[in-house]
């Protein structure tokens, strides 16, 4: 009796298989797989309730989380325990003021992206290659991050926050821009670098900019204050 194991099947010759490519198990399992850069999302987002919109739900599965295109960042708040005589006390802040993880930079099909209330921002926030509109509300800020101004397919930017005074000439960079407004700064003087947004349409201006300089940088562009 042979007991010999026949060489000509599947299991013994796989060189040409089709096994040797993913099967789809094993690609659904990848999509499932958590990483840890999903934990320090989700641990962030249980430490603040964040209401608003729809868009404020993050998904809470893998594969949904890899797909998110959309997500609103407004009116957070942040959640602590404070241990007071020996008593667990909760506190909760109307207004989330502790900066977005870094993780976030791995949200690489976002599209969308609403932000209220921050006053740092993580450098892996440039990471967010499809990144095609941001709303910018509240922010902490009196000069306009440079590492927003590195997502260069970024189409719309609208900026809401009495504190902003100042575009950096970084800004020149967002070289997709259609439509800028920055209607709710105190932004009074814009940087020449705004003359290489060839893509602009629409850029809505504060009411005290300077008169002679909208009629200098905005020229090409259809205008409303």
């Amino acid at each position: 009796m042979n007991n010999s194991i026949d060489k000509t099947t599947p299991f013994a010759n796989t060189a040409n298989s089709p096994t040797t490519s993913p099967s789809n198990t094993q690609v659904e399992a990848s999509n499932t797989q958590v990483e840890d850069w999903m934990l320090e999302i989700w641990d962030w987002i249980d430490n603040h309730s964040i209401h608003g919109s729809e868009d404020s739900i993050v998904p809470q599965d893998p594969q949904s989380l890899r797909q998110l295109e959309r997500l609103d960042l407004g009116f957070g708040r942040s959640i602590t325990h404070d241990v007071i005589d020996g008593k667990s006390v909760l506190r909760v802040l109307k207004e989330s003021k502790k900066p977005l993880p870094a993780a976030i930079g791995n949200l690489k099909n976002l599209k969308y992206l609403r932000l209220i209330g921050f006053s740092e921002l993580p450098d892996e926030i440039a990471q967010l290659d499809n990144l095609e509109e941001l709303v910018f509300l509240k922010c902490d800020f009196v000069e306009f991050p440079k590492v927003l101004c590195e997502l260069r397919n970024l189409k719309s930017l609208n900026i809401y926050s009495k504190t902003l005074q100042k575009l950096p000439d970084e800004i020149g960079n967002l070289t997709s821009l259609t439509n800028i407004n920055i209607t709710g700064t105190s932004i009074k003087h814009l940087p020449d670098s705004i003359a290489n947004l060839t893509n602009l349409e629409t850029m809505k201006t504060y009411a005290d900019l300077c008169c002679q300089q909208r009629r200098k940088t905005f020229g090409r562009f259809h205008q409303a204050a």
